[in-house]
């Protein structure tokens, strides 16, 4: 199930790892906003996981998605693939 809130301009990859994440039964909220939260709120189980999705590695992070990130160390993932999505989703698996 996803859920979609204001729409922001979206990284060309998300759909893909959107629907790789759906496929293996995880719920995920597309979120963007402009105080440099993350895109997707993932959960699977009782696991939930925020993922910033970029479209490449030299994909810039926005000074609000610096200092988010730089504040919320432990809970930001930054993933370009839907590969290193699903590793993040399945290792927190329980």
């Amino acid at each position: 199930m996803r859920v979609k809130h204001k729409q922001f301009k979206r990284d060309k990859n998300e759909a893909e790892i959107i629907a790789a994440l759906e496929k293996i039964g995880c719920r995920v909220s597309c979120i963007a906003s402009e105080d440099g939260f993350p895109d997707l709120v993932v959960m699977l189980g009782r696991k939930l996981v925020l993922i910033e999705v970029k479209s490449s590695k030299s994909a810039p992070l926005t000074e609000a998605q610096i200092e988010w990130h730089k504040e919320w160390q432990r809970h930001s993932n930054i993933v370009w693939t839907a590969e290193q999505a699903l590793e993040i989703m399945t290792s927190q698996r329980d």
